[in-house]
């Protein structure tokens, strides 16, 4: 039988302010969390609760026959955690039926991690760790969102609890790529399959019956082709579902897959479900050999030696123990704080504002640095999650803190 599996994806990050030297240790926020506030309202009125709830109905409608996948960062639970329980809980109430899988990433969308292998897989050991309380599940598929090489990832697929993994960008496996192919490795055990964007295939696009027409156009692909066992893997980007009249569109597609899935007599499958019983005979692939021919990622002065600070102090701070502080130490690695720096050349970007930029992360490596010795100094006194908050705190302000504090957020 010919299978989809659909995966849907979210992160958010939270951007810096412009922490300022002279606020190392003193209660200044790291974080532009009015920003962040602002936009989780507006996700949880136009994405998160109508496409929920759409996907409930459905499970509901197809006696559980409609399968998902989902993959969501360690930052985005934080931030469901804190701003969107009712997220959270038709998420455990999607779990309770069954047809959910969640998926392992990294905790942010790490620059560091990329270039740090401890970094990775303490990322991916900790998301996991909170998809396990969220809901039960410990996660076996690896969604590789943040572009880690394939090689590190079953390298220590032992390690990370992983068995597969979902590649999302289009990666040349020394001339063997093809678009929903699956590959297994000749070096680790375990399997790779292509995930392809929707909003890349272009089936979001158009009127109401284009969309109609492109969802029933793919599922008729997917019934004519040879192998019986395949399986056809597309992702939804949440970031890229903020206005309404796109989560319109994609509940337009996603009915008609469902419907046309039916027509054709083809099922609905979850990543885990697919690797376990899949009797096809998949392309090996050398990861070493992949691993030997792949380039690295091009950093720009700026970052390498951000990256140089990040490696200076990591020790420390794992060495505090500290989990909010830890949290934050994953926050400010994210992807969306090193973007502005591939844009040095753009002549539309300040060079002031990449500096200012460039500076505040400085600042806040400081400050972290400064924070870890002070943990350090009080040992077994030092304050446990949630005490520590994204804020400096200065020795003198660490007695009589109570979990109330405003200043406390994650």
């Amino acid at each position: 039988m010919k299978r989809i599996s659909v995966v849907f994806h979210a992160h958010e990050p939270i951007r810096l302010r412009n922490f300022r030297f002279f606020e190392t240790g003193s209660y200044a926020a790291y974080f532009d969390e009015e920003s962040l506030e602002t936009r989780m309202r507006k996700l949880n009125k136009n994405l998160y609760f109508p496409l929920g709830n759409f996907l409930l109905k459905k499970f509901q409608e197809t006696q559980h026959a409609f399968k998902i996948s989902v993959s969501l960062s360690g930052m985005m639970l934080d931030f469901l955690d804190k701003k969107s329980s009712e997220s959270i809980r038709l998420l455990k109430e999607l779990n309770h039926h069954g047809g959910v899988e969640f998926l392992a990433e990294s905790y942010s969308h790490s620059v560091y991690a990329r270039t740090n292998e401890q970094e990775f897989l303490t990322q991916v050991m900790a998301q996991s760790k909170k998809i396990k309380h969220h809901f039960g599940q410990v996660p076996q598929v690896f969604f590789n969102i943040n572009g880690q090489h394939p090689f590190q990832v079953f390298k220590n697929s032992q390690s990370l609890g992983i068995k597969h993994m979902l590649q999302p960008f289009p990666i040349d496996l020394l001339g063997h790529h093809e678009p929903f192919a699956t590959y297994k490795s000749m070096d680790f055990k375990g399997g790779i399959c292509f995930a392809h964007d929707l909003f890349d295939l272009k089936y979001l696009q158009g009127s109401s019956k284009a969309i109609l027409n492109g969802a029933r156009k793919f599922v008729s692909w997917v019934a004519s082709q040879s192998d019986a066992d395949e399986f056809y893997c597309i992702y939804l980007d949440m970031n890229r579902l903020s206005d309404a009249k796109v989560v319109a569109n994609v509940k337009v597609f996603l009915n008609e897959l469902i419907q046309a899935a039916e027509d054709y007599g083809v099922g609905f499958v979850t990543p885990t479900e697919y690797f376990s019983s899949c009797q096809s005979e998949k392309k090996a692939i050398s990861w070493k050999a992949v691993k030997e021919s792949a380039q690295e990622d091009i950093l720009c002065p700026m970052q390498q030696e951000l990256l140089e600070l990040f490696a200076k102090i990591q020790q420390k701070v794992y060495q505090t123990n500290n989990s909010a502080l830890l949290k934050n130490w994953f926050y400010i690695q994210d992807q969306v704080n090193f973007n502005l720096f591939d844009q040095a050349t753009d002549p539309l970007v300040e060079k002031n504002e990449l500096v200012q930029h460039y500076i505040a992360l400085r600042n806040i490596l400081e400050d972290i640095q400064a924070k870890c010795e002070l943990l350090g100094k009080m040992g077994n006194a030092a304050p446990e999650y949630p005490i520590l908050s994204v804020q400096a705190v200065p020795s003198s302000a660490l007695k009589g803190i109570s979990n109330n504090s405003t200043w406390m957020l994650y």
